[in-house]
């Protein structure tokens, strides 16, 4: 259903983008094609979920990557008891790769964070694992980790002024 869901999001913005990019820039199909499938922009979508048409929709292919990745190391592998540490290092990868190269005035491309190993898998596997051991919140203490969680976003956001792609309360 994802890939379905993908490539016809995928079909869409790349008409909208067509269309947009026809009326400002004076172009033909063929250049259009050319410039949206070239050779950086299919390894950039293999390795980062980079969309040439459409950013946004990093998410889609990221998520397919993390179902692959969930039935290879989970499933056959059978290594899930692995997937809290992995979580853990994977999104402290991302929030410090965000925050280093802010400290040291790096711009750093969101491609490098916002994809399927560093925002993706990690989330994603934490909800495999609660879903596995049935972890469900109720309605108090879920409004307590909300609270805790943009208390510290409001906090790092305002300490490091800056938005971040990974906020220490995600």
């Amino acid at each position: 259903h994802l890939a379905k869901l993908f490539i016809v999001s995928y079909v869409l913005y790349f008409v909208y983008s067509y269309i947009s990019y026809s009326i400002t820039e004076t172009t033909n199909l063929l250049f259009f094609l050319q410039k949206t499938f070239n050779a950086n922009n299919i390894v950039l979508f293999l390795f980062f979920n980079y969309t040439s048409v459409s950013s946004h929709l990093w998410f889609l292919p990221a998520l397919i990557y993390c179902y692959i990745i969930h039935y290879l190391i989970g499933t056959k592998l059978n290594l899930q008891k692995f997937y809290p540490f992995l979580s853990i290092i994977l999104l402290c990868i991302g929030f410090l790769l965000s925050e280093i190269c802010t400290i040291i005035n790096i711009n750093l491309h969101y491609i490098c964070i916002r994809n399927f190993l560093i925002m993706g898998l990690p989330y994603f596997l934490l909800g495999v694992l609660s879903n596995k051991y049935k972890i469900t919140l109720s309605n108090k203490k879920a409004y307590i980790f909300l609270i805790i969680g943009i208390i510290f976003s409001v906090l790092s956001s305002l300490i490091l002024h800056k938005n971040l792609e990974i906020y220490i309360g995600s």
